[in-house]
């Protein structure tokens, strides 16, 4: 699993704007930049504006700069959980793993109650390779919401590169059933091949390809299993439509 790109995050935050500040968040117009550095310039002690302020950063491209105006924002409000939430996503677009993690940890230690970021943790441990970490994390995700279908899908990827087959089924087989996709249904395709389960694993590849029948891998994978059958011509043909569309 990925943490949304940080620009992606900036783009759909809905983050409540003080009515004064909003006057200079026209981020269409070129001047905005300059208005918030003035504003920051006036009102230092104001961590909203160094806020948004680093939101226009980000958005250029300048994460260097947006650190810097998150770091003053938290010196004034160390709980300030927007800010935080953006450092983790600057940091982790910056491969600064570590420290992205010990600042989601921050974030987790009195922001208790949101399970996205637990599962943005649980996902900065799995890429850092602490698989038992990452485990307890999405577990932590899903006591706050047992609905959070990635918080499913990272225990499923966790479990599924630990070799426990049974539990990666039994999470990603509840993920199918909040929020069916093709990636997830590829994923159950090759639990049930670890199992031994031909027909699960047909199912499974069948309904990723109803999804998506352009999904790649899920075409080898059908074309795998169908050639160990013995039934070669209809599976290269297959094969073939997906290597070239």
């Amino acid at each position: 699993m990925t943490i949304p790109h940080v620009e992606e995050y900036v783009a759909t935050d809905s983050t409540e704007v003080d009515a004064e500040l909003l006057s200079v968040l026209e981020y269409r117009d070129p001047q905005s930049l300059e208005r918030l550095e003035a504003k920051v310039q006036s009102q230092p002690g104001w961590p909203d504006v160094r806020l948004h302020l680093a939101r226009r950063l980000v958005i250029l491209g300048r994460y260097e700069e947006a650190l810097h105006h998150l770091e003053e924002a938290l010196a004034v409000n160390p709980q300030f959980i927007e800010a935080l939430r953006l450092k983790v996503r600057v940091l982790t677009d910056r491969g600064e793993l570590r420290v992205a993690l010990k600042t989601c940890r921050r974030l987790n230690s009195f922001n208790r109650d949101d399970s996205e970021a637990f599962l943005t943790e649980g996902i900065l441990y799995a890429r850092l390779g602490e698989h038992g970490n990452a485990i307890g994390s999405a577990r932590n995700a899903l006591e706050i919401d047992r609905n959070n279908v990635e918080a499913h899908i990272l225990l499923g990827e966790q479990y599924l590169f630990l070799k426990d087959a049974r539990l990666a089924r039994r999470h990603l087989d509840l993920a199918m059933k909040l929020r069916p996709t093709d990636e997830i249904c590829y994923m159950n395709a090759l639990v049930c091949l670890k199992q031994k389960d031909v027909e699960g694993a047909q199912k499974g590849l069948k309904e990723a390809l109803a999804s998506n029948p352009r999904h790649l891998s899920a075409m080898v994978r059908w074309a795998m299993l169908k050639i160990a059958e013995g039934d070669f011509p209809a599976d290269y043909r297959l094969l073939s439509q997906g290597v070239l569309c």
